[in-house]
Formats: structure tokens, C-alpha cells, sequence
């Protein structure tokens, strides 16, 4: 099996949080963990990559070698969290904080089996407190029309508003036999 990289047309939102005094800080779930990695390997991210992302096109991230990609991930300005349910890992966030003053979700999500159990609502909000420890100016995200049906109202229900959409083109990864 090959792969074949390709492009499509997508809706692209873009969303920050400013504010917050407005974050309702979640109580801890039970048997819910959430660890920072510190220094991942370039295979477990990609598991995590791969579990969450791979049903909504994600693909920039398995486009790079593994260099580029421990580059980015093994960065001490890059805060890569793990939600974990009953020890099984269940969800990830990477934060980018190298702008010290405005950080960036650049991923943010849950593997299938966890997703429709309100999870995502309290891992977001558990992401958007811990950042918000160190005083940024704004959190931003983008969000595509393939991401998760429900990406964008909860982005929007947990205090980011939108400031830009656009019509961008994506790289599709495409199997081929």
C-alpha cells in the first residue's frame, strides 16, 4: 500500500480565548489523570496523532521526518498533555507557548472510543486553566469543517470566540492499493 499526498478546499475557523476570569475550572473526574509529557518519543506522539486525528484528515504532522518532528515535540516551550481514563490513554493537547505572550492549541482531541461522554468538555477546559497558570494575553486555535462535529461549540461553549474564517487548502494523505 502506498500513499499519495493530495489537497482539498477547507473552512478553516480561528478562535481565542482572552478571558479567564470566565473559565469554569473543572472537578476532577474519577479515574481521569492528565499528564504532561516531557520529552515524548516520535512513535508514541504519532500513536496518539494517528488515534485522534486520523478520521478527520490530520496530516501535516506524519508528512515530517522523525528530526523535524522530535524537534517540534521535544521542544521545552511545547506542552504536550495526556488525558488518560482508567489508565488507558484517551485524548491529547499540544500547547505552543514560544510566543510568551499569545499560546496556540495546535491540537487538541480524543480517540473514538472516548468521545460523547462529556470528556472533551472537561479536558478542554483543564487545558485552557493550566494555560492560563502563566498569565499568556490569549490562547488561540483554528478548527477545520472535517475536525469533530462538535469541535467548534465546544471551543465556543468553553469562552473562545472566533476571529477569522477562511476558504485554505489542506494536505490529504491518501492510501492507495
Amino acid at each position: 500500500m502506498t500513499q499519495k499526498v493530495t489537497y482539498k478546499l477547507v473552512k478553516r475557523t480561528y478562535l481565542e480565548f482572552r478571558k479567564p476570569s470566565l473559565l469554569q475550572i473543572p472537578t476532577k473526574l474519577e479515574d481521569v489523570e492528565i499528564i504532561r509529557l516531557k520529552n515524548p518519543t516520535a512513535s508514541f506522539y504519532l500513536f496518539l496523532y494517528k488515534e485522534v486525528g486520523h478520521e478527520f484528515g490530520w496530516a501535516d504532522r506524519l508528512l515530517k521526518t522523525k528530526d523535524e518532528l522530535l524537534s517540534i515535540i521535544q521542544n521545552p516551550l511545547v506542552d504536550i498533555y495526556v488525558l488518560y481514563v482508567s489508565g488507558v490513554p484517551a485524548g491529547y493537547a499540544e500547547v505552543d507557548r514560544q510566543n510568551t505572550s499569545k499560546y496556540f492549541l495546535t491540537f487538541f482531541g480524543l480517540v473514538p472510543e472516548f468521545r460523547g461522554a462529556g470528556l472533551g468538555k472537561y479536558f478542554l477546559r483543564w487545558v485552557i486553566g493550566k494555560v492560563f497558570e502563566t498569565n499568556p494575553e490569549k490562547l488561540s486555535l483554528d478548527t477545520m469543517d472535517q475536525d469533530h462535529p462538535a469541535a467548534l461549540h465546544n471551543y465556543l461553549k468553553a469562552g473562545f470566540v472566533i476571529v477569522d474564517e477562511r476558504i485554505e487548502k489542506q494536505t490529504v494523505i491518501e492510501e492507495e492499493n
